[in-house]
């Protein structure tokens, strides 16, 4: 079914392309959508978007074939999406799903992928945008891409949660926490919040951390031992017997063996 939306055309853009479409750009309000109808549809402010979005409703300002003026460089191959949150407010799970839906839409007409979804802060030094959680869009829109849906809080949801809940921590989910952060959440999100595990975290970084240091020990042991083989070679000097010749051979062949092992 096609995406619902109301024409809201601005006179800020530039007719036609010179690239192709090839990246989505996310933007934040720092407002509301009536603000940004305002903002976009005067010719004063030099600036635009395609979309705007607030809750359900999805406000188109220019189409995707002509160029937008919401993010310099990135303007020519890049369609950009306003969303609705400001400082203090954030974004309504509603627009997080209809942004999701209005992106894998765009994807798919655009052979795009959610690697392609990307900040107005990668192209333009500016807190946009702001507190939309990026990583959402893209793993939701990767979701619908794959032809998944977002789980939504019904009673069904809440078993298949627990379940998974279960399986990974051994614990059970309380229903307060799922009422709380799984509500409309999508399932990579999901597994995301219930492997959030502080503890886990440490002991991996500490794992980590060991091998890290065990690996430069046997490094500069390793250095150690072939810098005894040098200076044996050295004081033997020319007169180095068949048999000494044997035994630094098998020293040095032994250290090549270990520096093998850890690389």
């Amino acid at each position: 079914m096609a995406l619902q939306m109301t024409w809201v055309p601005s006179p800020n853009y530039t007719e036609g392309r010179y690239q192709n479409i090839s990246r989505v750009i996310i933007h934040w309000m720092a407002g509301t959508l009536a603000g940004t109808d305002a903002t976009f549809t005067n010719s004063v402010t030099e600036t635009s978007a395609h979309y705007g979005i607030e809750n359900d409703v999805v406000h188109q300002y220019v189409v995707e074939s002509n160029t937008a003026w919401h993010s310099l460089a990135a303007n020519p191959f890049s369609i950009g999406i306003e969303h609705s949150a400001a400082p203090g407010r954030l974004a309504s799970s509603a627009t997080y799903a209809k942004s999701i839906e209005l992106c894998a839409d765009i994807c798919r007409r655009y052979g795009l992928t959610e690697a392609d979804i990307e900040p107005h802060n990668k192209y333009v030094r500016t807190q946009c945008p702001g507190t939309i959680e990026l990583e959402r869009i893209k793993a939701g829109v990767a979701l619908a891409l794959r032809g998944e849906e977002m789980i939504e809080n019904t009673q069904a949801d809440w078993t298949r949660w627990s379940r998974l809940h279960r399986q990974a921590t051994g614990k059970e989910l309380p229903k307060e926490r799922f009422d709380r952060d799984f509500v409309d959440q999508d399932v990579r999100r999901g597994i995301d919040l219930i492997s959030n595990n502080d503890q886990a975290d440490e002991d991996m970084y500490m794992a980590d951390l060991g091998r890290r240091v065990t690996d430069e020990k046997w490094h500069q042991n390793i250095l150690d031992l072939r810098a005894d083989v040098t200076t044996l070679k050295e004081s033997l000097g020319k007169e180095i017997s068949t048999d000494a010749q044997k035994r630094l051979k098998a020293v040095k062949s032994k250290v090549d063996e270990l520096a093998e092992l850890v690389k």
